[in-house]
């Protein structure tokens, strides 16, 4: 198995470079530290989790982007098979220390050769961490996880919503109220402008998506950010069915509803056989 992004046939995908800058940064010291902290659902996870605790009760369950272990002690209880992986070997690490008990593995989403055809009835990409790589890296995550969920099967994620009212813009171009959060995050984006400008020349803007330094670890890394319009049409793209849309804080949205105050949406697809 490639480990690590390496890929076969010497040529970059689309956005591969974010995809392997990315990486680099959650192996950093700091950052694995910041994730090995973490634990439990954050409150829109929950709700998710909550309305689907029937398919999830019971499963077999694999938990993509487990980091540091934060979500592992509250999937693992309700499920009858847990797995759990992460591309970062420092982080996967970490978890391991903290649930030793539990089945964790070191291993890439974009090739999941590891595992058998339709091994799985749930999996789980949470906390928008399918952002992490490019468009071509992306589809390819995404016929990997096609390949291990059964026919019928659930693919629950998020991802950064390319309609919030805040998308790619610096502090001082929000309007929001001055308030001493706010001041803060001006300073750190004044103090970072050289990263930023630097990192801005591998933005990438399409009619689809986009792929963006926005000011998550400090404007160290390239996230993807998608409409729930382009969404629908990838997971379609890619052999799924979109179940359900939800906000940032788990509330289901109606089918033509533009939510521009979610950072992220949660999705629920449905592998079509």
């Amino acid at each position: 198995m490639r480990r690590r992004g390496a890929r076969g046939g010497g040529g970059q995908s689309r956005g591969g470079e974010a995809t392997e800058g990315n990486h680099a940064t959650y192996t950093r010291g700091e950052i694995v530290e910041h994730y090995a902290s973490r634990s439990g659902l954050q409150p829109g996870e929950g709700v998710l989790i909550d309305r689907w605790l029937d398919a999830i009760t019971g499963s077999v369950f694999l938990d993509i982007g487990v980091g540091g272990g934060r979500t592992t002690g509250v999937i693992a209880a309700l499920t009858q098979r847990y797995v759990g992986v992460d591309y970062s070997a420092p982080l996967i690490e970490a978890a391991r220390r903290r649930y030793p008990e539990r089945d964790l593995r070191w291993a890439d989403a974009r090739d999941l050769a590891e595992f058998e055809d339709e091994e799985f009835s749930v999996v789980w990409f949470s906390f928008n961490g399918i952002d992490s790589v490019g468009d071509d890296d992306r589809r390819q995550i995404l016929g990997e996880i096609r390949r291990v969920v059964r026919p019928g099967g659930l693919f629950l994620f998020s991802t950064h919503n390319r309609d919030v009212a805040t998308f790619d813009r610096l502090p001082w171009r929000r309007r929001p109220r001055v308030t001493r959060t706010y001041a803060r995050s001006v300073v750190q984006a004044v103090r970072r402008l050289p990263r930023i400008v630097r990192m801005r020349r591998q933005v990438v803007h399409t009619a689809d998506y986009a792929q963006i330094n926005d000011d998550a670890h400090d404007y160290t890394l390239l996230m993807y950010y998608i409409d729930r319009f382009a969404q629908a049409r990838q997971l379609g793209e890619c052999g799924f069915e979109l179940v359900e849309v939800s906000s940032q804080g788990g509330r289901p949205l109606a089918d033509s509803e533009v939510d521009r105050a979610s950072v992220w949406l949660h999705y629920v697809a449905r592998r079509v056989p």
